[in-house]
């Protein structure tokens, strides 16, 4: 028989689906074999089927939880951009002060601040010892510049013309060189620190990225428009993992070694986001899943998956849909709604009423400034 599960869940003759999966050491760790109990004739005969554990880590290795806020705090000022870790505390700068602020991650006080080198800081990076800082004037047209700063007091130690770049925002250290969003040719470029050559250049993974952070292995960098964290091979741009961002319109990214933290200009906020491995996979069709105010059932689904929610006080509202690449794969709503009960559903297709294919998909919920996630499946 073949070793296609997920084709099995469409065959008509299903009846029951019994997943039997352990995880003792993130996905990695999957039990030996997975077993599914399938009503062959619908006479209640039934025959189970048991896939590799090598079938099972290509279909779930890619999967991470959905960003949960570990904590927040305020940004220092009302239009923070640049974001980086210094191994103790954070480092922000801020476009509306023209500041970079020393910031404690415990509770958001400012340590420390002196004016940004430049026009537009929107980028920042730690080698270790000093702070980098990319200035793009405040747009396309303007001259690009790369600052080495004394942490103490914002002192320029030395300038790096980006003529070759256009519109730097992220900016990350690796531990050697220095890597650059560059938003207008949609490329992350790797430069060295010394000389300024450039070394590699790869493609931004969507149109709106900006954020930059280096996680000792990969890159991560955001996107403001689908609102995604995208983790990428520093070899060639190729996505690994995606997440979904704390709040809409990220605008830079840090890495503490542990977890990411996101800065959200539009939210005032600073979001250390959990981006580690699933510990449970619940594939139990007649459990239904709740969070909070949200509950959606069943989940996985078959033919249509209920959102039902309970708003605390009138509220804008947006439900969506995203596939695995962090494409919008529908807008289910985005609108003002009354405080109360709400219920919504979602037929599995996609914005031009199109049925789209099984798998994992995430629903996103925004209420106010309160953002959740969360993972549904889709089995016909």
């Amino acid at each position: 028989m073949k070793k296609n599960y997920l084709g099995l869940f469409s065959h008509a003759s299903v009846i029951t689906i019994i997943l039997i999966c352990t995880l003792t050491n993130g996905v990695k760790s999957l039990a030996q074999e997975t077993e599914y109990k399938i009503d062959i004739d619908n006479n209640g005969f039934f025959e189970t089927i048991a896939y590799e554990r090598q079938q099972i880590i290509q279909d779930y290795s890619m999967i991470l939880d959905t960003g949960d806020v570990i904590h927040s705090i305020n940004t220092p000022a009302g239009n923070s951009q640049g974001l980086t870790w210094d191994g103790s505390y954070l480092w922000v700068s801020d476009i509306s002060t023209n500041m970079i602020y020393q910031v404690d991650p415990a509770d958001g006080n400012v340590i420390n601040s002196f004016d940004a080198p430049g026009q537009s800081s929107e980028g920042m990076a730690w080698d270790g010892t000093n702070l980098w800082v990319t200035d793009n004037g405040g747009g396309p047209f303007n001259p690009d510049f790369l600052y080495k700063i004394d942490p103490s007091d914002g002192t320029i130690i030395s300038t790096i013309d980006l003529e070759s770049m256009s519109w730097p925002h992220g900016i990350t250290w690796d531990g050697m060189y220095l890597w650059v969003v560059n938003f207008n040719p949609k490329t992350i470029t790797k430069i060295d620190p010394v000389t300024a050559e450039v070394l590699h250049t790869i493609p931004t993974p969507g149109t709106g990225c900006i954020g930059l952070t280096w996680d000792g292995n990969y890159l991560w960098t955001d996107d403001f428009e689908t609102d995604l964290l995208y983790q990428i091979s520093p070899e060639d741009g190729s996505v690994i993992y995606t997440v979904v961002s704390p709040h809409t319109n990220p605008r830079d990214l840090a890495w503490d070694g542990q977890y990411l933290w996101v800065v959200s200009a539009l939210a005032w906020k600073i979001y250390q986001v959990d981006i580690g491995y699933v510990t449970t996979i619940n594939e139990n069709i007649a459990d239904n899943f709740s969070l909070g105010e949200i509950a959606i059932f069943p989940n996985p689904f078959n033919k249509e998956i209920k959102f039902n929610y309970e708003l605390y006080s009138d509220s804008k509202v947006s439900v969506k849909i995203y596939n695995q690449d962090g494409k919008i794969i529908t807008t289910l709503l985005n609108q003002f709604q009354n405080n109360g009960k709400h219920t919504l559903s979602w037929d599995g297709t996609n914005s031009v009423s199109q049925q789209i294919p099984n798998g994992m998909y995430f629903c996103r919920f925004i209420f106010t400034n309160n953002t959740y996630t969360e993972k549904i499946f889709l089995l016909r």
